[in-house]
């Protein structure tokens, strides 16, 4: 027998000693009650125990969970920011690309090009377009079509009014420029000077004039010899 059991049966035969016999049996009873009690809150204790255990392991997993969606999520926005902003940056260089490839072809070709945006304002020059019209690239770049390009009409053609005001003779066509969806988004103007080719024609013309004139007097020459001879020779026709 153990201390313990020892201390036990001596309280229990103390309390006999000094209680009456009912009392001695309501002690029992409080007892068997307090035992049944404490097994009890013992049980509770531990339904309560595997509940917070449960609930604390569901809240580690719905942290983890919630956690885990968080990076997932922050990791789509990054995603999707990092992709938006290459293809941006992709587009903005194809963009720049056709630009300067335009720019490139615009600036080799043997004809005045100008180009304007929606509103009517030139956005370019090529540099014969430059020569032609005495307006620089920069100084031109947002002035109205009509103030860089001003153009009055003759008999036959257009006239080019230049910066400083001289004129010279041009045959130009205008287009629309239009974007990837079909949108308008500009005009371009080609011309060239064909002051030369006025002044060829021109030539021409008095070449040919010159011609007419001295075939006219050929002929008069002619008809004057004929007219001239006619006495003369009447007298052979008649041997």
């Amino acid at each position: 027998v153990t201390d313990n059991s020892r201390q036990q049966l001596r309280l229990a035969e103390m309390e006999r000693e000094a209680l009456p016999r009912t009392s001695v049996a309501l002690v029992k009873r409080l007892r068997r009650r307090t035992v049944v009690m404490l097994d009890v809150e013992k049980a509770l204790l531990r339904e309560r125990a595997v509940e917070s255990d449960a609930s604390a392991k569901a809240a580690i997993l719905w942290i983890l969970l919630g956690s885990g969606i968080g990076v997932l999520l922050i990791g789509g926005v990054f995603y999707l920011t990092q992709r938006n902003v290459r293809i941006r940056s992709e587009a903005a260089e194809t963009v720049a690309q056709q630009g300067e490839l335009l720019r490139v072809t615009l600036a080799s070709i043997g004809d005045a090009v100008i180009t304007t945006d929606l509103d009517a304002r030139v956005t370019y020059l090529n540099a014969i377009a430059e020569e032609l019209t005495g307006w620089k690239g920069g100084e031109a770049a947002g002035q109205p079509l009509d103030s860089v390009f001003h153009i009055t009409k003759d008999e036959a053609h257009s006239v080019l009014v230049t910066k400083d005001g001289s004129e010279r003779p041009i045959d130009e066509s205008i287009a629309p420029i239009k974007d990837d969806h079909g949108r308008v988004a500009g005009s371009v103007v080609i011309f060239r000077d064909i002051s030369e080719e006025k002044a060829t024609q021109a030539r021409i013309q008095g070449l040919v004039s010159e011609l007419k004139e001295t075939d006219h007097r050929k002929d008069e020459f002619l008809a004057t010899l004929a007219h001239e001879l006619r006495g003369p020779l009447a007298p052979l026709g008649n041997v």
